[in-house]
């Protein structure tokens, strides 16, 4: 789950125990999901999916603020 922060970007943390991968979905369905193509931190409808590469917390977040340019982050704690 993500909370919106006040900069209107979504941020959530995850704590896994090994190498996982995910991706955004929006309403907890996957009609809309977005990945990303290339492991650039510039998302795609559909893309591929994210990875936290190794065990530990990471704080996530999501930047839907530029339409069309949507765009994350992923920071081990």
């Amino acid at each position: 789950a993500m909370t919106l922060n006040s900069s209107n970007v979504w941020e959530g943390q995850a704590t896994v125990s090994g190498k996982e991968e995910f991706k955004f979905r929006a309403n907890n369905d996957w009609p809309i999901n977005l990945g990303d193509n290339g492991a650039d931190n510039s998302l795609e409808g559909d893309g591929a999916n994210l990875v936290l590469p190794s065990a530990g917390t990471y704080k996530i977040s999501l930047d839907l603020t530029n339409p069309g340019f949507y765009t994350y982050k992923i920071v081990k704690q």
